[in-house]
């Protein structure tokens, strides 16, 4: 009850703000870019923005990054942000978000506003969303519903078509908005990877002829909602570098594992000879990458429970399921010596990617392009 006083008090000042911001004209060519999902672009928003600043058509690029912190200074620094998405949203012609943004969906925009969500996955393979308000895993249902959660937006770029109704029910929008264009960061998996491994070897020269396998687990809640902390050092064997790259949320027991902070787990795929995860959508971009993928289920049962799974590895790719660290162990070990269901991982990437001559960069500025200066 509280919560939802609070987001109406909020949701009248917000209210009040954009309306004196509506009183300056629109700016022809202007984009603005909204992410709460870190401090600064993400690789997807810099690649589309260094596409975008190419066009004659774009005159200006805005780009507001608040990740929310539980602090008083966080809570500042988010209002902050907020306050200055309202003016900018009043004077743009486009705005590209990557998650929820309550300025977005809260406020009425004038018709000459187009909001594109770009989500930050290249699939839907955890509920979210809509579909999860009012489960343990998602938000409060009325809190979904006061914040008027995923409203607003035009179109959301999707990624292979098989995603559509996971989209469809998270977004709780019909397949008319959907743009199956995929994301910025394909292109930079496909046409990166001799750069990567050049700066990677270059950092690290001890690992250079050396297996590499990269575990990148999802993000994780217990009941009581506090961050899991996950412990690697069953993952370690002799035979091959470990490398642990953890969620931004989450705690990761990995002293003594190399982290390899300076890279990103997208930039790992490049030098990464198997890919361990477990329901996380990295392993969409390991497919498009050609990554042999392993999926570690210690807790498949009370993940679906709490979270729930469009997509369950354990139905979807069996033969690369497994529940115990020693299996995983053994399973990586012997995709290192080439024992590894190729086929059905090519079954895999068949159905859950985009054609391999995808450009989304070039295709999603397109499509902005195509909506500025109307």
């Amino acid at each position: 009850m509280l919560k939802s006083l609070f987001v109406r008090i909020c949701g009248f000042f917000m209210t009040l703000i954009y309306a004196c911001a509506k009183l300056a004209p629109v700016k022809k060519g202007k984009v603005l870019f909204l992410s709460r999902q870190s401090n600064e672009p993400s690789l997807d928003f810099t690649m589309l923005q260094r596409e975008l600043s190419g066009r004659q058509q774009v005159t200006q690029v805005v780009t507001i990054c608040q990740r929310v912190k539980k602090s008083f200074s966080g809570a500042l620094a988010v209002t902050k942000a907020m306050v200055r998405s309202i003016v900018h949203l009043a004077t743009c012609e486009v705005c590209i978000i990557d998650s929820y943004w309550p300025a977005v969906s809260m406020l009425h925009h004038r018709d000459s506003l187009t909001v594109l969500q770009i989500w930050h996955a290249l699939g839907k393979v955890k509920q979210s969303g809509l579909v999860t308000a009012g489960r343990p895993g998602g938000r409060s249902a009325t809190l979904a519903k006061a914040v008027h959660m995923h409203e607003g937006y035009d179109y959301i770029v999707a990624g292979a078509p098989t995603w559509n109704r996971f989209y469809c029910e998270s977004f709780g929008c019909g397949e008319e908005k959907l743009l199956n264009l995929g994301l910025p960061r394909m292109d930079y998996i496909r046409d990166c990877a001799s750069e990567i491994k050049e700066r990677f070897h270059a950092a690290y020269p001890r690992m250079e002829g050396r297996p590499v396998v990269v575990y990148a687990p999802t993000f994780r809640r217990d009941a009581e909602g506090h961050v899991v902390t996950v412990d690697v050092s069953e993952l370690e064997d002799p035979s091959y570098e470990l490398i642990v790259k953890s969620h931004p949320n989450q705690l990761l027991d990995a002293h003594g594992v190399e982290t390899c902070p300076d890279f990103t787990t997208v930039d790992l795929l490049a030098v990464a000879d198997v890919l361990i995860t477990d329901y996380s959508a990295v392993a969409l971009e390991a497919a498009w990458a050609h990554v042999r993928t392993l999926y570690y289920l210690y807790d498949c049962d009370e993940y679906v429970a709490r979270n729930g799974l469009n997509v369950n590895p354990r139905d979807e790719m069996p033969s690369c399921s497994y529940a115990t660290a020693p299996e995983v162990v053994s399973a990586v070990k012997g995709a290192l010596e080439g024992d590894y269901p190729q086929a059905d991982f090519e079954a895999y990437r068949a159905k859950w990617l985009l054609p391999g001559d995808s450009h989304p960069t070039r295709d999603i500025a397109d499509f902005v392009c195509g909506k500025l200066g109307r």
